[in-house]
């Protein structure tokens, strides 16, 4: 009997389950067991972001409780822009974020 393992990549969507990636490569013999990897690198990388923008949102802020009162008034417009569009990134990666998480494994 041969002792080996085999590594297949680029599986589609749909084979996450290991039984049914078994019942599939077993046409070519009998198979002793089934290990599957997830590729997390997306995901990661969006948690990464949501985390950047985070620190940017909380540097913003921090930055406007120690203007001086003078300053807060003339550079409000200037802020008050600044902080729409890192809202807007915000959510748009809030919602990558979510997509990534709840999309079916890709296996490695």
């Amino acid at each position: 009997a041969s002792d080996f393992a085999v590594r297949v990549s680029c599986l589609p969507r749909a084979y996450t389950d290991p039984h049914a990636v078994k019942a599939h490569f077993s046409f070519f013999g009998p198979i002793a067991s089934i290990a599957l990897s997830v590729d997390s690198l997306p995901l990661l990388r969006s948690l990464e972001r949501q985390h950047r923008l985070a620190a940017a949102w909380r540097k913003l802020h921090t930055m406007h409780a120690l203007l001086p009162a003078a300053q807060k008034a003339r550079r409000a417009p200037a802020l008050r822009r600044a902080a729409e569009r890192l809202l807007v990134k915000m959510t748009r990666a809030r919602a990558t974020l979510r997509a990534e998480s709840a999309a079916p494994c890709v296996c490695n």
